[in-house]
């Protein structure tokens, strides 16, 4: 998964059906795109990803800290 900084921002899925390789782009400004992105990388968490994808995507361990945090302020 990887971000496109041209005219159009974008965020490119790219991925192989057999062995062909294939690839999705979509806006960044769709509705609930970060939802999105990591709804994708927990069902592929092998899946590669560039620089900025990495910064966007909130890993497991994230969430599970916030999850502690918000149980210890309770």
């Amino acid at each position: 998964m990887e971000f496109s900084n041209d005219k159009f921002k974008q965020i490119i899925l790219k991925y192989a059906v057999g062995s062909e390789e294939k690839s999705f782009a979509f806006a960044i400004s769709f509705p609930n795109m970060l939802e999105i992105v990591n709804s994708i990388a927990e069902m592929c968490p092998e899946m590669e990803c560039d620089d900025f994808m990495k910064n966007v995507i909130v890993s497991p361990k994230e969430k599970e800290k916030y999850a502690r945090q918000q149980t210890h302020q309770d």
